[in-house]
């Protein structure tokens, strides 16, 4: 998601998904919501996409971070909404991990919808 200089700015939301991105939304079973809030997912590889974490043997951390959730989809971790015009409203953190500082704290959220 991303500002672009040829769209109207909305206020409360990024201008558009970036190019090369497959963003998409998705309910807590995997399922494709169009103009609701739920998961942030691209569910294509994008240029800018990470492809392993240093010191992570076998990529545990790295697929547990990102497709522990969705098998074979990237759950960036945050509440989006896709808007009508195609602007994208960020709700914040889906799996309630913050890292001020460099100190992960984990908190359940259990979603809702």
């Amino acid at each position: 998601m991303l500002g672009c200089p040829v769209l109207p700015v909305i206020s409360g939301e990024i201008q558009c998904r970036g190019l090369g991105m497959k963003v998409e939304v998705f309910d807590e079973s995997g399922k494709l919501l169009e103009g609701e809030k739920g998961e942030l997912v691209c569910t294509l590889p994008f240029p800018s996409m990470p492809v392993e974490f240093w010191n992570d043997e076998g990529d545990v951390k790295y697929k547990d971070a990102y497709f522990s959730r969705f098998p074979g989809v990237w759950r960036h971790g945050d509440y989006i909404r896709i808007t009508e015009k195609g602007g994208i409203i960020v709700y914040g953190r889906s799996d309630a991990t913050l890292n001020p500082g460099g100190v992960r704290i984990l908190e359940p959220l259990k979603f809702t919808g």
